[in-house]
């Protein structure tokens, strides 16, 4: 059983060079669509914090007279929803989606024209803004039935508090940490948990919370960085990006398991910063810089830098760029950017954590060799 993994790992690295298709690599990928634009829309571009899963991307477009619209991608709609409210509203974006439904801001005479935090779903759009105080908010995670993000007003002394939804306004839970942090943002939940940052002396911490101010953890304490983020929760795990004068200033993806001295440098040999986005609690996705040409290239990891696999390695020539987004079970999705300026939905099917060890050690030294 041992050989015939060893060799399933070395017909991968073949698949690698190209000598055999991509997917006997352990690895394969699917182009889901290309993303256009809604009628109406000049132009349209995926942006935002969680933009891709389950197949669904999100952004915004601008209309002839530059004002933003949100905007979702699917299967279905390739060319894009646009997803601005209407009456009301006169500006909107999407910043994350679980699939299904998704979060950002919308801002218009609904909003007294103060930004709200916004949740679209098959039922309709909810305005998420809390009230008593706060007058604006944002909405940037969703996930496991919880909505994240921040606002801020009278009652805040206008500084940004991080807040989780469950649906509606007036579940509003406001997560900002005692003292010390000046402000906070939230931006992924898995339900559960939910993950972010705060200011503190110093520099951004990342932090992580269990539904209430009082249980926040600061995952930068301990960490070795002097700055940190965390963009992504899922079970015991936490992934994000962090920066010190080791890594000279550059943000280097990072993984957690609850607190700061867990945090482990996910930053591959070859590429000049990275940051993680995604984490199924046992695999952790993102993108890197790639040293040899400056681009983005989507990466998978299993726990450690020396883990990675160069997902954006395994897309045709003609893709110049490409960023995961999330995983879920053994699907990652993303995006890639080809070389006519086109952005296309992508997902990538990876093998079991155990399998992927021994694809990483065999694959290592030949996708550095990838163009970009």
């Amino acid at each position: 059983m041992r050989g015939n993994v060893r060799r399933a790992a070395l017909a991968a690295v073949v698949g690698l060079c190209g000598i055999v298709p991509a997917a006997r690599a352990g690895v394969s990928y699917t182009d889901l669509y290309t993303l256009g634009k809604p009628g109406g829309l000049d132009s349209a571009v995926p942006n935002g914090y969680q933009i891709a899963a389950g197949g669904q991307v999100v952004g915004y477009g601008l209309t002839t007279s530059f004002v933003f619209h949100a905007v979702a991608w699917g299967a279905g709609s390739p060319n894009g929803i646009d997803l601005n409210p209407g009456s009301g509203f006169n500006s909107s974006r999407a910043y994350a989606t679980n699939g299904t439904n998704q979060v950002g801001y919308g801002i218009g005479s609904a909003t007294g024209n103060d930004n709200h935090a916004l949740l679209w779903s098959s039922t309709g759009v909810v305005d998420l803004n809390p009230g008593n105080g706060i007058t604006t908010s944002f909405g940037n995670g969703i996930g496991g039935g919880q909505q994240v993000g921040y606002g801020y007003g009278a009652t805040t002394s206008y500084k940004s508090h991080a807040l989780v939804w469950v649906g509606t306004a007036d579940s509003a839970v406001d997560l900002q940490p005692g003292s010390g942090f000046n402000d906070s943002t939230a931006l992924s939940t898995d339900g559960t948990h939910q993950v972010g940052y705060g200011s503190a002396t110093g520099g951004m911490h990342a932090l992580l919370w269990s539904g209430s101010a009082a249980s926040y953890v600061d995952l930068n304490v301990g960490s070795g960085f002097d700055a940190s983020r965390a963009y992504a929760v899922s079970g015991t795990q936490q992934v994000g990006d962090g920066n010190s004068t080791a890594t000279s200033g550059v943000n280097h993806a990072v993984l957690w398991t609850g607190t700061g001295d867990t945090a482990i440098d996910l930053n591959p040999s070859g590429y000049n910063a990275s940051s993680a986005y995604g984490t199924n609690g046992t695999l952790q996705v993102g993108f890197g810089n790639f040293s040899a040409t400056g681009k983005d290239h989507a990466l998978l990891w299993s726990g450690t830098a020396g883990s990675y696999i160069d997902l954006g390695a395994l897309l045709p020539s003609t893709f110049i760029e490409s960023r995961a987004y999330s995983i879920s079970d053994n699907t990652v999705y993303g995006y890639a950017k080809d070389d006519s300026g086109n952005y296309h939905a992508i997902s990538w099917a990876v093998p079991e954590p155990s399998a992927l060890a021994l694809l990483a050690i065999a694959a290592l030294p030949l996708t550095r060799r990838r163009r970009a």
